[in-house]
């Protein structure tokens, strides 16, 4: 490891990879000001990673390597995110981990694979709710991709007409017992591809992220060409929390 922390700018989820001096530079000024750039740093054998997992709304959560492998013509980074225990969350103090990460320098992509360290009972599964399905299927008039929290009846209707017409009624939904996350991945061209919601996370004492993903035809699969635009609406209790949506790292 090169670095690692609890404070900088980034406020979404990212991992970058640099691999001369320029872009570095570049990285650490836009993301942590004027502080010193490390040095040392022999560009002609090495290559760096940066890891940030966005915002964070208390102490306890860390991100470190855990490996660098080659597979193929790549490298894989594995990374792991430590979620914090109850002590850790009682303190509301924002935090946005990170970590930077040298090794060699090697041909090929730079691919990274995640894995969640929760030492925290019940969520040891990293759901903070259980994963309810308000209504899911693959056309509607989104053609970019949307993922938003819907948390009342006005709200619901005006984002209905945006994504099915008016000709289609809003279905009924108790706003009182209810929030709905609704993720619209855009315009597909075949069938095959499919929203999964990779986790719903309490990220902080009164906040919680919904992370998606999307899954892809198999290269080579023979579909017909038939344009698609699927989604997956989620109910989730309403409670005190904060309620966001973000695409997962790389995905």
């Amino acid at each position: 490891m090169l670095k690692g922390g609890s404070v900088s700018a980034a406020v979404k989820p990212s991992h970058k990879v640099f691999r001369t001096s320029e872009q570095f530079a570049n990285y650490w000024a836009a993301t942590f000001g004027n502080t010193q750039v490390p040095k040392g740093i022999n560009w002609a054998k090495s290559e760096l990673v940066a890891i940030h997992l966005g915002h964070r709304g208390s102490l306890g959560y860390e991100v470190r390597v855990v490996s660098v492998e080659r597979v193929g013509q790549d490298t894989v980074v594995t990374w792991s995110e430590r979620l914090p225990v109850a002590t850790d969350m009682s303190h509301a103090r924002e935090s946005s981990p990170y970590v930077i990460a040298s090794f060699p320098a090697q041909p090929g992509k730079v691919l990274f694979h995640t894995i969640v360290m929760d030492p925290r009972k019940p969520y040891a599964s990293g759901d903070a709710f259980p994963r309810q399905t308000f209504l899911s299927g693959a056309h509607c008039l989104l053609a970019t991709e949307t993922a938003t929290v819907i948390s009342d009846s006005q709200s619901l209707a005006a984002f209905w007409v945006t994504a099915f017409g008016k000709a289609t009624p809003a279905p009924a939904c108790n706003f009182t017992k209810w929030r709905l996350v609704a993720v619209f991945l855009g315009q597909r061209p075949t069938p095959g591809y499919t929203p999964v919601i990779d986790r719903i996370a309490r990220i902080g004492p009164r906040e919680v992220q919904v992370m998606y993903s999307e899954t892809k035809p198999a290269p080579g699969t023979i579909l017909p060409q038939v344009v698609t635009n699927p989604f997956v609406i989620l109910q989730i209790p309403v409670t005190a929390d904060v309620v966001t949506v973000d695409r997962s790292i790389g995905l």
